[in-house]
């Protein structure tokens, strides 16, 4: 009798083999690795690494990374515009 769980499983793959097919046509998610400049890449359907650790407290940061923290920070912008009265103006 079969047991069944459901329980994430990480599998790397290296190659585009006949193994690795194996893999990639069974994964329900995938993520590819790069490695950059700035250390490791991450990338999949819904993540990709914004931020990179490097080592001594700081970290560098992406252009995607800033477009998401402006992305998320306009609708608070947009509503601090509408409550400014505009130079000149009484209230």
């Amino acid at each position: 009798m079969p047991r069944q769980y459901n329980i994430p499983v990480l599998v790397t793959r290296t190659g585009d083999d006949e193994f690795g097919a194996a893999v990639s046509e069974l994964a329900a998610d995938t993520l590819t690795y790069r490695e950059t400049q700035c250390g490791p890449r991450f990338e999949g359907s819904d993540h990709e690494t914004l931020v990179y650790d490097v080592g001594d407290g700081w970290v560098q940061t992406t252009l995607a990374y800033w477009q998401h923290v402006l992305d998320s920070r306009q609708p608070l912008y947009a509503a601090a515009d509408r409550d400014v009265p505009a130079p000149g103006e009484v209230v």
